[in-house]
């Protein structure tokens, strides 16, 4: 079954059951009901983006790492090399890191020509959330004009 991240309510885990959740804040939505529903299922597991950079984001998901089999913690090296060291570090044990980098042997760049100096952008595309760093993007592009 594929449900969507904001879908509220509950589903009942049967015995053989596996779970793949991306939690969300909201303590109604699917993911976060069925872990607090502590259903007995083969396995019950977490994906999505991991960090202890800002506690405040992933504070939320404790109580489900806690209960989760396993944790897929979508993260670079250095969040992953520095748990042990964070609020996560008693659930390291349960996290399996992944990298969602980019093989550039296997996917070569493709841009070859770019604008003179003075004459770059930028483009984002991705949620303005505090973990995603857009201020710190803007406020270093904007002392970049010589580039």
């Amino acid at each position: 079954m594929l449900y969507d991240l904001l879908e509220t309510g509950s589903i009942k885990l049967e015995k053989d059951d596996i779970l793949l959740g991306h939690p969300n804040r909201d303590p109604s939505t699917i993911v976060q009901q069925t872990f607090r529903n502590g259903y007995n299922s083969k396995c019950k597991a977490l994906i999505f983006p991991l960090h202890h950079g800002i506690p405040a984001i992933n504070e939320y998901a404790i109580p489900l790492i806690d209960q989760a089999d396993i944790v897929f913690g979508i993260m670079g090296q250095y969040w992953y090399d520095t748990i042990d060291t964070s609020f996560l570090a008693p659930w390291k044990h349960k996290i399996v890191r992944l990298d969602m980098a980019i093989d550039t042997i296997e996917y070569p760049l493709v841009k070859h020509h770019f604008n003179p100096p003075g004459r770059r952008g930028y483009l984002y595309i991705g949620s303005n959330r505090p973990e995603k760093g857009c201020s710190i993007l803007a406020r270093t592009m904007a002392e970049l004009n010589d580039y």
